[in-house]
């Protein structure tokens, strides 16, 4: 790793403690600056302003998500239903990682004051979900469909992860549901997803 990449990982790290401990509101660029034992001027040299540094933050956070569960940018697959499921499973386990909760948190608590940082993680995370899945839908209709063709089904399906997973953080579950639970939870909203909505038989 380069001097420039490492010195870009410590200011994120030191970052990402700023906002988990103190919020985006009461984080400041001195602060960081001061932590991470580097002047102001080559803080701003690299990040113009604090979003820009949440951004680089979210970015980092993506990539820890990718490194950690190959499902979440593996290549589309012809099998829908099992590259859904296993897709669906991999953005909701990652969505329950301690830090994904602790950054859940601090935009829920804080986007009413600073509704950039809603924009800045849809922008960057939750956008990349549902192009990945996207892409998946596409594959599978084949016929060189355009993905963005397959974008408001995308967007619904990860909007029913997304409230899962917000639904879990609201009840204490986020480190206690096994992912047992969270497989066949995939299950049965893919096959919802893809099939649609059968009543049971009495």
């Amino acid at each position: 790793m380069s001097q420039a990449a490492a010195l870009g990982d410590h200011i994120v790290a030191v970052a990402r403690n700023h906002f988990f401990a103190n919020g985006y509101g009461s984080t400041t660029m001195d602060n960081i600056a001061m932590d991470a034992g580097i002047s102001k001027t080559t803080l701003y040299r690299r990040y113009k302003t604090k979003a820009d540094l949440f951004t680089a933050f979210l970015l980092d956070q993506n990539r820890r998500w990718s490194a950690h569960d190959p499902h979440l940018n593996a290549p589309a697959s012809e099998d829908l239903r099992k590259a859904l499921v296993d897709r669906v499973e991999a953005f909701t386990l990652a969505g329950l990682t301690e830090a994904s909760v602790n950054l859940a948190r601090l935009i829920y608590a804080e986007s009413g004051r600073f509704p950039e940082l809603a924009q800045i993680f849809h922008d960057n995370s939750f956008a990349s979900a549902v192009t990945i899945i996207a892409t998946d839908l596409a594959t599978a209709a084949g016929h060189n469909q355009a993905v963005e063709e397959f974008v408001p089904a995308a967007s619904l399906l990860q909007d029913i992860i997304g409230g899962y997973v917000y639904r879990l953080i609201l009840q204490g579950r986020a480190d206690k549901i096994s992912t047992a639970e969270i497989r066949s939870w995939a299950e049965q909203t893919v096959a919802v997803f893809l099939d649609g909505y059968v009543p049971p038989r009495a």
